[in-house]
């Protein structure tokens, strides 16, 4: 399971699939984000999927990306959904 986490990229899969993405009429990226500490990793299997989610929705790409393509934009805390 770890090897399967260490190869996602949510960042990766929203800026290869951007245009797939601005087709549709809504569109909600969300993941497990969330920083990882000790007491998660006791907790939680999904500890890579967090890093990795948390570095796609702040990656400064995507970010760029959402703010240039999309007119009806609502955050939440770690996912956010919009219109096209």
């Amino acid at each position: 399971m770890m090897e399967n986490q260490a190869k996602s990229s949510l960042s990766l899969h929203i800026l290869q699939n951007k245009e797939q993405l601005l087709l549709q009429t809504n569109c909600l990226i969300a993941g497990h984000m969330g920083y990882v500490d000790a007491e998660l990793m006791r907790l939680s299997t999904y500890n890579l999927y967090r890093a990795g989610d948390l570095e796609g929705i702040t990656n400064p790409d995507v970010i760029r990306w959402v703010k240039e393509n999309t007119n009806n934009f609502i955050g939440f805390t770690a996912s956010f959904l919009f219109q096209s």
